[in-house]
């Protein structure tokens, strides 16, 4: 649903990528029934491996990460198992492979450590802005991290 929504405000291609077939389904048939499949891929892979490296100039990847710091099995599991290590990966691959463009990483707090998610952009020359909002027991982040051509 980030996708399509991001799809709908600012028109242009996407490609949403989700682990879970089921989800990766629903994103399909979503964008189909909007009338924007014409505009918007959909992608079933693990985190953003399958993207290309380097990414072309102005990407935007915006990444809503599996939420818990867990190693849960089976379908359901994948939409959230893995955690800050799934963050941190976005991150690595971002810092790699974005030479100008963007990356928005949405996570719990609940997750772990973010400064494993937020050094390396830090580090690689992104500019990090960091928002959270709180939500019953946990807060929900939103880390969007922009680097213009080096």
């Amino acid at each position: 649903m980030l996708g399509l929504h991001c799809a709908v405000r600012d028109p242009g291609y996407a490609l949403l990528i989700d682990l879970n077939p089921c989800a990766a389904y629903c994103a399909h048939t979503n964008t189909a029934s909007t009338g924007l499949g014409w505009l918007i891929d959909v992608a079933q892979c693990d985190s953003i491996s399958c993207l290309r490296c380097p990414l072309p100039r102005g990407a935007v990847i915006i990444y809503n990460t599996p939420y818990l710091p867990v190693e849960d099995e089976g379908l359901e599991a994948l939409a959230w198992s893995g955690g800050i290590d799934e963050a941190s990966r976005a991150a690595r691959f971002a810092s790699r492979c974005i030479v100008e463009g963007c990356v928005v990483l949405v996570y719990s707090s609940l997750s772990g450590n973010e400064e494993e998610v937020l050094r390396p952009l830090s580090e690689a020359g992104f500019t990090v802005k960091r928002r959270g909002i709180h939500m019953f027991f946990e807060d929900i982040v939103v880390a969007t991290a922009c680097r213009s051509r080096v």
